[in-house]
C-alpha cells in the first residue's frame, strides 16, 4: 500500500496534463488505468492560443510544433456547378486566431498519439510512472483518525454514524486496482481522486453521476472523418483549416503535413444509404471530389475512417464532490467535432484546478477557493458547448428543417458566427464574478461580492455575447474590451532591460571613468630601468590610492547624489560576496576589482562602450516575465503600475509600506503557506535561484537606519543571491519560487528619466520604494502595457492569478485604500474558515459587543 497526494485515473491528455502541472507543483502524484477514447482513431487535436501559450510554460510546446501543423487562417470556399460549368462562387479568408491577449496567433494542429507520447516522455523525465494496466475495482474514503470508544458507542447505536473530521484532518481515499493480465490487486492511498478516464468513467459512475445531453436534437446525425494522403492537388486551402460548401453539401477540412482530415455528414440524399449503414469509402472520396470540384485533387493511402455521433454534447452534472473528488477530460464533458474544442476546454478545465487543489491541500487556502472551481468551469464549459452545436451544424446539414440564416448563404452566416464566438477559439472567454474575480468599481465599504457565498447554485445558462459589427471586409474589427477582473491578462511589450541593468551599467560606466581619472604610475615607460620589484611597489602604490578614494566616496554614500553614490550602494541590491563580484563584472575589469593596471584599462573602456550593444534588440513580454515569477504555478503577481519613477515615487513608497506592515496580508498568508512547506525559505518572489553551494547572505544591506524586522528580513534572504543577470548580459535568469505573492512593477519612465532617478536618489529610498529588488523593476515599452491594461493617470495595482487572469484591481491613487481593497480580496478565499463549534467561540456568543 502507497500513498499519494493525488490519484488520477486515466491517462488520456487531461489526465497527463493535470498530472504534470500537480508535480511541478510538487503534489506526488500517482497514475493508472487507460482513457478508453484513445483508440484507432487518434484524433487530431486543434489547439487554441490559449493552450499553446499554457504549454510554453512547461516547456511543451517545442516538442508539439516540430510534429504539427501551424494554421494562421480559416478560409471559407463556396462553389457551385458540375464539370466544366464549375465555378467558385465565394472565397473568403480570416485570420480566427488573431488576439492580443497571447502571443500567439495561430492554432496548431497534432495527432492525439503524438501528443500523449510527449507528455509521458516529459512524466518519464520526472520520474512519474504510468500504469496503464491497472483497472480500477474499487474506492472507498477513510479517516486516519481512530473513532474514541463514545464514539464507536454512537456508532453502534445509530448506524450509519456520519464520518467526523477535524479540521487539520488528512482523509485519505483509498484506490483499489487489479492488474489485467496478473490479476493481481493493490491499494492507493490518496487526498484527492480525479477522474479523467472517458466517457464510461469508473469514478463519475461511483459518484452516481451522469453525463446531460446539451440541447438534444429530435433527429440522429452522423459523421464521418477520413484521413488520406494527398498526391496531388490545386485546393488552395491544402494547409489550413476550411469549409468547401457546394449546393447544401459541406466539407470541413484540415490539412496537415502530407494528408487531410476531412469531415462530412451522412445524408442519405447522396449516399443513399440508411442513416445506420456505413458509408464504403470509395463512395465518400466520390462524394468528397463532387463538392470540391473545381479543384482537383488526387487521393493516396487512407491513413484512418471512422464515424462519430453529432448528437453527443454533453457534461456532467457535477465536476466536484466533497472537495475531493473531480472530474475532467471527456469523463466530464463530450463536444464535436472531436478535437476542435473539446482539447481546449479540458486544459482550461485541468489548469484551472490544479493551482487551487494545491492550495487546498496545503491547508494554504479557505474551502471557498476550492469551491469556485465548479461555477467558473461550468460557464466555460456551457460557452464551448453552445458553440460546439452551433458549429457541427454550420459543417453539417445545415439546411435541414429550413434553417432560417441570419445572412443570404452558407459562408456569410458562417463568418458571422465565428466573428461573434471568436473568444472561443482564441481561448479568452472571461470569466464572471466571485470571490476570485472581484470588479474594480466595487468600494472599501461594499464587500458583498468578496463575502460571495460561492456554494449556492448559479444558473448556468449560457447566453451569446451580443452580434459584432458586421463589415466587408475579410478580417475582424478590432474591438475595445474592458481589461477587468474575470479577464485573462493581455500581452504586452517591456523595455529589454530592468532598472537593475541600469544600474550595473552606470556603475560600470563609473569604475571605468575613476580608474581613467587616477593618474596612474607610468609603469611601461621606464620598464628598461625599472626592475620588477619597483614595478610591484608602484602597482601597490596604486591600489592604495584607488582603494583611498572609493572608500573616501562610500563614505558619503548617503548624501551624495551623483554617479558615485549609484556604485557605491551596488552592495544595497545584491550579495557582497566573491561569487557574486565575480558575476558582476564578467569581463577584464571588475566594479570591484583591488589591483588597477593601465593593461586591465583598455578593455574595461571598450566593454563599457559596448556593453549596451550586447543587449538584443528584441522586447520582453510582460507575460514572460510574470511567468518568471511563477515556476510553481501557485504564485499570485501583484502588478504595480507605479507611472513615472520621479513624479510618483512616493505614491508608491507609501504603497509599499503598507505591504511591509506586520498587518499586510502578505504577511499573514505567505507565513502560513511557507509552514506548510519545509521547502520554503522566502516570504516574496524575487529575483534568481538560491545556489545549493552558496550561502544564502543575511548581513545588513541599508546602510542609513537599521532594517526593520518582518518584511524586508524575508526580502532580503533571497535577494540576488545567486546573481545570474551580469552588467553585459539580457534579462535570461530563471528563477524558482514556491512564495505565494510576488510583486513586480511597471515604469512608465523612459530610459533616460529612469538613469536621472537612480543619479540624483539616494540608495535608501530607492530600497524602500523597491524593496523586492531593482530588477522585478520593469520599463513600458511606448506605453504598450498601460495601454493593454488601460491604466490611466492614476496609478494602479492589479493581481494576477497563478492561472492567468486578472483577480481585481485598485486604485493606489489613495494609498490606504487600494491596500484595503486589495487586502479584503485575498481575505475572501485565503483566510482559513472559523470553526464556530469550538468551545471558544461558544463562549465569545454569550457576551454582548
Amino acid at each position: 500500500m502507497s500513498e499519494r497526494d493525488v490519484f488520477i485515473a486515466g491517462s488520456g491528455v487531461s489526465g497527463l496534463y493535470a498530472a504534470i502541472i500537480l508535480s511541478k507543483i510538487g503534489l506526488s502524484v500517482q497514475i493508472a488505468g487507460t482513457d478508453e477514447n484513445i483508440n484507432n482513431n487518434n484524433e487530431l487535436l486543434l489547439f487554441s492560443p490559449r493552450s499553446l501559450h499554457l504549454l510554453a510554460q512547461l516547456d511543451l510546446l517545442g516538442p508539439i510544433t516540430q510534429r504539427g501543423i501551424r494554421h494562421w487562417k480559416f478560409e471559407i470556399y463556396q462553389t457551385k456547378g458540375q464539370g466544366n460549368n464549375s465555378v467558385t462562387v465565394d472565397q473568403q479568408s480570416i485570420r480566427l486566431w488573431d488576439n492580443e491577449t497571447t502571443e500567439f496567433n495561430y492554432s496548431l494542429s497534432c495527432e492525439k498519439s503524438i501528443v500523449i507520447e510527449i507528455l509521458k516522455d516529459y512524466l518519464d523525465k520526472e520520474g512519474i510512472q504510468i500504469d496503464e494496466n491497472q483497472e480500477i475495482i474499487h474506492i472507498e474514503e477513510r479517516s486516519q483518525r481512530v473513532l474514541t470508544d463514545a464514539e464507536l458507542s454512537l456508532y453502534y447505536q445509530y448506524r450509519p454514524l456520519p464520518m467526523i473530521h477535524q479540521p487539520d484532518e488528512k482523509i485519505l481515499k483509498s484506490i483499489h486496482l487489479k492488474h489485467r493480465e496478473t490479476k493481481q490487486v493493490e491499494m492507493w492511498k490518496a487526498q484527492a481522486i480525479i477522474g479523467a478516464d472517458g466517457q464510461s468513467s469508473f469514478v463519475r459512475q461511483k459518484l452516481g453521476l451522469s453525463l446531460v445531453n446539451y440541447k438534444q436534437p429530435e433527429y440522429t446525425r452522423v459523421f464521418y472523418t477520413l484521413k488520406i494522403d494527398v498526391v496531388s492537388t490545386n485546393f488552395p486551402g491544402i494547409r489550413q483549416i476550411s469549409t468547401l460548401c457546394k449546393n447544401k453539401d459541406i466539407l470541413y477540412i484540415i490539412g496537415h503535413q502530407t494528408h487531410l482530415y476531412i469531415t462530412f455528414e451522412h445524408k442519405p440524399s447522396w449516399t443513399k444509404l440508411s442513416i445506420d449503414e456505413e458509408i464504403p469509402l470509395q463512395i465518400a472520396t466520390r462524394h468528397i471530389k463532387c463538392v470540391m470540384d473545381p479543384y482537383t485533387i488526387e487521393f493516396g493511402k487512407m491513413r484512418n475512417y471512422y464515424k462519430w455521433n453529432g448528437n453527443n454534447i454533453s457534461s456532467c452534472e457535477e465536476y466536484n464532490v466533497d472537495t475531493g473528488y473531480f472530474l475532467i477530460g471527456s469523463a466530464s464533458q463530450c463536444m464535436n467535432p472531436p478535437g476542435l474544442f473539446d482539447v481546449n476546454s479540458n486544459m482550461e478545465q485541468v489548469q484551472n484546478l490544479c493551482w487551487k487543489l494545491a492550495l487546498n491541500l496545503q491547508h494554504s487556502a479557505s474551502p471557498k477557493l476550492l469551491e469556485t472551481f465548479e461555477p467558473e468551469i461550468r460557464i466555460k464549459t456551457e460557452e464551448s458547448m453552445h458553440v460546439s452545436a452551433l458549429f457541427t451544424n454550420l459543417i453539417g446539414d445545415y439546411y435541414k428543417d429550413g434553417n432560417n440564416n441570419l445572412n443570404s448563404s452558407h459562408s456569410r452566416d458562417l463568418i458571422y458566427q465565428l466573428r461573434r464566438f471568436k473568444n472561443c477559439f482564441v481561448g479568452n472567454t472571461p470569466f464572471t464574478a466571485n470571490i476570485l474575480n472581484s470588479e474594480n468599481h466595487h468600494t472599501i465599504d461594499d464587500v458583498s461580492l468578496l463575502r460571495d457565498d460561492t456554494s449556492s447554485t448559479p444558473s448556468f445558462e449560457f447566453i451569446g455575447p451580443p452580434p459584432p459589427i458586421l463589415s466587408f471586409s475579410n478580417s475582424f474589427l478590432p474591438v475595445e474590451s474592458p481589461i477587468m477582473a474575470g479577464f485573462l491578462a493581455p500581452n504586452a511589450k517591456l523595455k529589454p532591460y530592468t532598472l537593475f541593468q541600469l544600474l550595473l551599467n552606470l556603475s560600470s560606466s563609473t569604475s571605468s571613468q575613476q580608474q581613467q581619472n587616477l593618474k596612474p604610475i607610468p609603469l611601461l615607460s621606464h620598464k628598461s630601468t625599472t626592475t620588477a620589484k619597483e614595478e610591484k611597489g608602484k602597482s601597490s602604490s596604486l591600489t592604495i590610492q584607488t582603494k583611498n578614494l572609493m572608500r573616501k566616496r562610500r563614505s558619503n554614500s548617503v548624501t551624495t547624489n551623483n554617479l558615485t553614490t549609484i556604485f557605491s550602494s551596488i552592495q544595497l541590491f545584491q550579495k557582497s560576496n566573491s561569487t557574486s563580484k565575480k558575476r558582476i563584472g564578467n569581463n577584464n575589469s571588475s566594479t570591484t576589482t583591488t589591483t588597477t593596471t593601465t593593461a586591465a584599462q583598455a578593455p574595461s573602456t571598450t566593454n563599457t562602450v559596448d556593453r549596451w550593444k550586447s543587449i538584443k534588440p528584441n522586447h520582453l513580454q510582460l507575460l514572460d516575465r510574470i511567468q518568471t515569477f511563477n515556476k510553481n504555478g501557485c504564485t499570485f503577481t501583484i502588478l504595480i503600475f507605479s507611472g513615472s519613477i520621479a513624479e510618483t515615487q512616493e505614491k508608491t513608497r507609501n504603497f509599499v509600506k503598507l505591504l511591509e506592515s506586520p498587518a499586510s496580508f502578505i504577511h499573514r498568508y505567505e507565513r502560513a503557506h511557507s509552514n506548510n512547506d519545509k521547502h520554503r525559505n522566502s516570504i516574496i518572489s524575487l529575483n534568481s535561484p538560491i545556489s545549493a553551494t552558496e550561502p544564502i547572505y543575511q548581513g545588513r544591506q541599508s546602510f542609513d537606519q537599521p532594517r526593520r524586522e518582518s518584511f524586508e528580513s524575508f526580502v532580503d534572504q533571497n535577494r540576488f543571491s545567486s546573481s545570474t543577470i551580469s552588467s553585459n548580459s539580457t534579462y535570461n535568469h530563471q528563477p524558482v519560487s514556491d512564495s505565494l505573492f510576488s510583486i513586480l512593477f511597471v515604469s512608465s519612465s523612459s530610459r533616460n528619466e529612469a538613469v536621472k532617478y537612480l543619479n540624483n536618489t539616494p540608495p535608501a529610498t530607492v530600497h524602500s520604494t523597491f524593496p523586492t529588488g531593482l530588477n522585478q523593476v520593469f520599463l513600458d515599452h511606448d506605453g504598450q502595457c498601460y495601454k493593454a491594461y488601460n491604466i490611466g493617470k492614476q496609478n494602479e495595482v492589479i493581481v494576477i492569478r497563478p492561472d492567468g487572469y486578472i483577480g481585481t484591481r485598485a486604485s493606489i491613487a489613495k494609498e490606504e485604500e487600494g491596500f484595503e481593497r486589495v487586502s479584503l480580496y485575498f481575505d475572501s478565499f485565503l483566510r482559513p474558515p472559523v470553526d464556530m463549534n469550538t468551545a471558544a467561540a461558544v463562549v465569545a456568543a454569550g457576551y454582548d459587543c
